[in-house]
């Protein structure tokens, strides 16, 4: 809702910088506080020792953080508190009765963390649930992008296990009783590799799913993981239209013949996918 990735404020207001463990860029920051999300195992590139050389990370990261800091502990964070001489609040879930703009568990989780915050800086009560009300998501997030073969089409960034399966249960809260067709797309050759069980239980809510083939970002030539390979594991779990196309010009065909009206289409990924599903909506 800013419009941009960023925005200026008053100098009098706390800079407000969202951070990511990749590669530990979030080391050379220096908070004053820290709103801590979630610990995820994302990027087995950079932390080829799994979660708990990401959590290790995470720990350095919140070390950092002054005597006189604060660390507020999102619903979904760990416990870290041993690592950080700053004071460490742990965030409570919002009570059911509290309305946020986003479906979904995981928005919900962020919205605890948001409304701590924001009571820490005076926000008043009144506001902060105006705030969490109002708020309608960032781009490549359940965004809706039109329609295509009588579904809707709905683009999201969605490229972790824990991402994807947030993602499909929160489409299926916001979007209920409709059936739900997802064109994954993996991104990445190794994180592909890694967490290829996690992946075929993160599709579980999917109703039909096509599988593009990997996106590849800073992949070694001698890995090549393929799409297919979990083919057979996906149709193992539920019975359900499964295909893996060798391209999008197939995926499209394939599209044609599956999607009814009223359908969902999901279209998941860090990759290329988005211009693809913002190309299906233009050329209705």
């Amino acid at each position: 809702q800013l419009g941009s990735s960023s925005r200026w404020g008053r100098a009098d207001q706390p800079l407000i910088v969202e951070s990511c463990e990749y590669a530990r860029t979030f080391h050379q920051l220096h908070p004053q506080w820290v709103a801590l999300a979630n610990v995820d195992a994302e990027h087995p590139d950079t932390y080829p020792g799994g979660f708990e050389e990401v959590q290790a990370a995470f720990r350095q990261f919140v070390a950092s953080v002054p005597e006189d800091g604060l660390v507020f502990a999102g619903p979904e964070a760990p416990d870290l508190r041993d690592a950080t001489r700053a004071r460490w609040l742990q965030v409570p879930p919002l009570e059911d009765s509290v309305p946020v703009g986003l479906p979904g568990y995981h928005n919900r989780r962020n919205g605890a963390l948001v409304a701590a915050v924001l009571r820490h800086f005076g926000v008043e009560g009144t506001a902060v649930a105006e705030i969490l009300a109002g708020f309608e998501g960032a781009g490549r997030r359940l965004e809706s992008l039109g329609h295509w073969a009588g579904a809707e089409v709905v683009t999201d960034y969605a490229h972790h296990p824990v991402e994807v399966a947030a993602t499909l249960q929160a489409s299926q809260e916001r979007w209920p009783n409709r059936r739900l067709v997802v064109v994954f797309q993996p991104h990445q050759a190794r994180r592909f590799d890694c967490f290829r069980e996690e992946f075929t239980e993160a599709l579980d809510l999917a109703d039909a799913l096509v599988l593009l083939p990997v996106f590849r970002a800073r992949d070694p030539e001698d890995l090549q993981p393929r799409s297919v390979e979990i083919l057979e594991p996906l149709r193992a779990r539920r019975d359900r239209p499964v295909f893996a196309v060798a391209d999008e010009a197939e995926a499209t065909r394939v599209l044609e013949g599956l999607l009814q009206d009223g359908d969902l289409l999901l279209c998941l990924g860090a990759g290329d996918i988005d211009a693809y599903a913002r190309g299906m909506v233009r050329r209705t």
